[in-house]
């Protein structure tokens, strides 16, 4: 069969697929024990891994394994951090997960850009499911407060986006590819508007305000309740 469109009858059920197990999972975690929090971390987090390692065995098999198929995209990222968290967890990696990872994964899944693959196709179920389990990852240890959000931890994200950005603008130039869309906007995408108004490499500057402000609206929010909490608390003690 033919691939989808944004937003049909076949991409909203995927949606509302990524609601729903979101949904259950929440729920089952946040009453499990720790124990079998552990482990429920640590299994999320192997079937990134084992399930990109499948997907490349497939493509080297049915089809070319390329440059392209690189663990560079920002939710290939993800899943080594997803790892690193699902086995030490700390409040740094957390935050890198909410307001990086979490963005870019929910990103995917609302602005495929794998809809010319066929519906039934290998490629077209990982990529949902892949973006649909770290997705229910993140929900799950922000949920369960595992992770405290702390606007104060987002060094983390500059520092890895500072390193890695440039290596990959230079590699996607060197080899025509588009890791984390540093050089082009995914098809369909809120951000094609940033290619038309900024140019190449302009574009990048755009990335970084869109960045920028989605932090301050994911943290705002969260900073503004620390803040009225402290408040009423120094006020009821004076």
């Amino acid at each position: 069969m033919d691939g989808f469109r944004l937003y049909d009858t076949y991409h909203l059920s995927w949606l509302a697929f990524t609601l729903l197990a979101v949904f259950i999972s929440s729920i089952f975690y946040k009453h499990a024990p720790t124990t079998r929090r552990t482990t429920i971390r640590k299994v999320l987090a192997w079937s990134l891994i084992i399930g990109e390692c499948i997907k490349n065995v497939y493509v080297a098999i049915f089809s070319t394994l390329t440059v392209d198929h690189f663990p560079f995209a920002l939710c290939s990222f993800a899943m080594f951090f997803v790892l690193l968290h699902a086995y030490y967890p700390n409040q740094t990696v957390g935050n890198m997960l909410f307001n990086l990872f979490l963005p870019g994964a929910l990103s995917a899944l609302l602005f495929c850009d794998w809809t010319m693959q066929p519906i039934f196709s290998f490629m077209t179920i990982f990529s949902f499911v892949y973006h649909i389990v770290l997705v229910v990852y993140i929900t799950m240890v922000l949920i369960t407060k595992e992770v405290i959000l702390d606007i104060r931890k987002i060094g983390g994200s500059v520092l890895f986006l500072c390193s890695s950005a440039p290596v990959l603008y230079k590699f996607n130039k060197l080899y025509d590819t588009n890791f984390m869309f540093l050089n082009t906007p995914s098809p369909g995408s809120p951000l094609i508007p940033l290619a038309n108004i900024f140019g190449n490499p302009g574009y990048i500057f755009g990335l970084v305000l869109v960045l920028f402000a989605l932090w301050i609206i994911m943290y705002t929010p969260v900073e503004l309740k620390k803040w009225i909490t402290s408040y009423r608390l120094k006020k009821s003690q004076s």
